[in-house]
């Protein structure tokens, strides 16, 4: 994985690269630690200096920030997710935009599209068979990342500080700025409606 990562990132052209994680911090933290190769002669946190433009991260599921209980992403990796806190550029924003994910659910509207539908048979599996909703970390932090003009719908932090402790504490300070912010929703309605519509989009309708 870390060798996928990095041939993506230097085919790139510099501060072009919105990277939004929906996993564990692990293939980020092996990223951060890899060493100049034949692909790039830069390491793994240069190259995220150089290519990345902002990064989702993916560590308060637990919408515990400013301090708390890290998310599930984090938690099954801490010495990932804390050394990924302590190796992360600041050269490009980082923002924890996931955490109202444990509160918004999506999902319900697959029931209204064509039951060879890729996503709603993902859901249906999940549920023994029927589309239900579900908490939208990763669909918050892709959409915050990936649509500039909807981060209105979230209060975000000012810039400062993330770490994650051994202990699976998750805390943010204002210093020192090293350009992380966490993200609440501020308007469930709207967002889940825009998910949802997102999400049951199928190509084939073109």
């Amino acid at each position: 994985m870390v060798k996928l990562y990095r041939e993506v990132l230097a085919s790139q052209p510099d501060q072009s690269v919105t990277l939004v994680a929906v996993g564990p911090a692990t293939n980020i933290y092996n990223l951060l630690n890899s060493a100049p190769d034949e692909i790039s002669p830069l390491n793994g946190i240069e190259l995220m200096r150089r290519k990345i433009k902002f990064y989702g991260a993916g560590g308060n599921g637990n919408c515990e920030l400013p301090k708390g209980r890290c998310g599930f992403n984090y938690r099954m990796d801490l010495t990932a997710s804390s050394g990924e806190t302590k190796l992360l550029p600041s050269d490009f924003p980082t923002v924890y935009a996931g955490g109202s994910g444990s509160i918004l659910r999506v999902g319900a509207a697959y029931k209204e599209v064509r039951p060879d539908h890729i996503i709603r048979r993902s859901y249906e599996e999940y549920y023994d068979g029927t589309a239900k909703d579900r908490q939208a970390w990763d669909q918050l932090r892709v959409l915050y990342a990936c649509r500039p003009s909807s981060r209105f719908l979230w209060n975000t932090s000012l810039p400062g500080n993330v770490q994650v402790w051994m202990d699976g504490v998750i805390a943010y300070s204002p210093e020192p700025n090293l350009n992380r912010s966490w993200a609440y929703v501020n308007d469930f309605i709207t967002l889940r409606e825009m998910l949802s519509e997102l999400m049951i989009y199928d190509p084939r309708d073109n």
